[in-house]
């Protein structure tokens, strides 16, 4: 099948890990209904385990790092500040086992979708090798990007951390010394590794092949507007010439009609299968971009220096996460409304191309439909019935007009340009206010030091100005 080729990789990434169901597996568990409800199930409770030792995890690393000012390392920094560097910790371990958790719930609905993009394939079966071609090198490079980063960003991560940890006079030897201490359990870093593996880094990779499927599933709808919009407009050029039209201008509305009407049920199961998880996907990779801001804001020596460098590089694939993505899902969108533009530009050149045959020029020249019925035939006119035709084209445009084709998160927003835009600037805006915080708290905290330290010294009065949280 096509659509399988489409999602080779993610498919069989998937497959081998239990969460895609495999159509040989059920076929041969058919007569095994208790045997197959125990596969289906081992997902299910692998994810539910994952996202509770993960959710654990966070909890406790967050209240550790909010309420332990040893272990902040930011001793000045506001309490709101403290908790939302923290976000980091405390969302970005659980977000993989959350979007496989919401997939393994609805994982039901997953054939329904790719039975029906196979439909909308096998209607465009003329030009499918030109739709598909590009999105079949397109599935493992994106897989490849994928490990590539997450492989490197962990590297990093990791080798960062012991180089800090190591300045600061903690030695990681697997043997002799601890690694870290949250709520006076400490752990070894060879341990922390072995559990953060497969806990966060295997979930996470595996989530965004999920979220891949998605993307990749938007890549060909785009491909497919974009295919009958530019119908429309050869069909419009062509119309404005009144005798040279295609001569199947009632069949390609009729094809137009019902591969519009398919792509409206596929994108109701697209949006019930995916919706929550581009919800949650969002949420939590916008809380985790919005923590590691708020911890390069925060970061002042030189033992930070190297922390800030992994929450920039874990912040530059985060907002990656919440915008890149998601631009198939906003083209979708966007070519939904050319293919309205277009069908209305194709209406008006047919009513006046009938308007014009109906009634146009002296009575000896005027072109009727009796007088035209051989040329109609031949495919000069496409005319024939056009009460027939002008209300198929009508009735179209009104279907794309009212029904526009769009990507929603969770049925609370819409994947569109307007939409990614709010994302940067809502981010952007928090992490500026995140600053003013910073600012106004240390230079607070620098003025109270100046007056204490006058004190001691020379026994005078100091006044300072007490620090005020800016207005939002």
């Amino acid at each position: 099948m096509i659509n399988e080729d489409i999602l080779s990789p993610q498919s069989w990434l998937l497959k081998v890990t239990g969460y895609e169901p495999s159509t040989a597996k059920s076929r041969y568990l058919h007569n095994y209904p208790k045997l197959a409800a125990s596969l289906r199930a081992i997902p299910a409770m692998l994810s539910s385990v994952y996202l509770f030792i993960a959710t654990i995890a966070a909890v406790w690393v967050f209240v550790d790092l909010a309420w332990s000012p040893a272990a902040a390392h930011h001793t000045n920094d506001p309490t709101i500040i403290t908790l939302v560097q923290n976000l980091v910790a405390s969302v970005y371990p659980i977000r993989g086992a959350v979007v496989l958790l919401i997939f393994v719930v609805k994982r039901s609905a997953w054939t329904e979708v790719r039975q029906k993009i196979h439909i909308l394939i096998k209607l465009t079966a003329p030009a499918k090798n030109a739709q598909t071609s590009r999105l079949r090198f397109l599935s493992p490079a994106l897989v490849i990007a994928t490990f590539s980063s997450h492989i490197l960003f962990t590297t990093l991560m990791w080798v960062t951390r012991d180089k800090r940890f190591n300045r600061a006079g903690t030695q990681f030897h697997p043997d002799r010394e601890r690694g870290v201490c949250f709520v006076d359990i400490c752990f070894r870093q060879r341990d922390i590794l072995f559990a953060w593996v497969p806990l966060v880094d295997v979930p996470f990779v595996l989530s965004q092949q999920v979220l891949l499927c998605s993307v990749l599933f938007a890549v060909y709808l785009v491909k497919l507007l974009k295919l009958i919009s530019r119908d429309i407009q050869s069909e419009f050029e062509a119309q404005l010439k009144v005798t040279s039209g295609s001569g199947n201008l009632s069949g390609n509305v009729e094809r137009w009609t019902f591969v519009y009407v398919e792509c409206q049920r596929f994108m109701c199961a697209f949006n019930a299968l995916f919706g929550w998880i581009w919800f949650v996907s969002v949420v939590l990779d916008f809380s985790t971009v919005l923590g590691c801001g708020s911890n390069i804001l925060a970061g002042e020596t030189s033992l930070d220096n190297d922390l800030t460098a992994v929450f920039v590089w874990m912040a530059v694939p985060g907002t990656l996460y919440i915008t890149v993505l998601f631009l198939p899902f906003v083209l979708v969108n966007e070519e939904a409304k050319n293919m309205d533009v277009s069908l209305r530009h194709l209406l008006w050149i047919v009513k006046r191309n009938i308007r014009h045959c109906q009634v146009e020029g002296p009575t000896e020249t005027r072109i009727t439909f009796s007088d035209t019925k051989s040329d109609i035939y031949k495919g000069d006119y496409e005319w024939a019935c056009p009460a027939r035709l002008t209300d198929d084209l009508e009735q179209l445009t009104e279907l794309v007009h009212e029904n526009p084709l769009a990507m929603e998160a969770g049925g609370l927003y819409t994947f569109t340009r307007s939409f990614l835009v709010a994302v940067i600037t809502t981010l952007a805006t928090l992490l500026v206010l995140a600053q003013e915080i910073l600012d106004r708290s240390r230079s607070a905290a620098a003025c109270h030091s100046r007056h204490d330290l006058n004190i001691s010294s020379a026994g005078r009065n100091y006044s300072c100005t007490p620090f005020e949280p800016p207005e939002v």
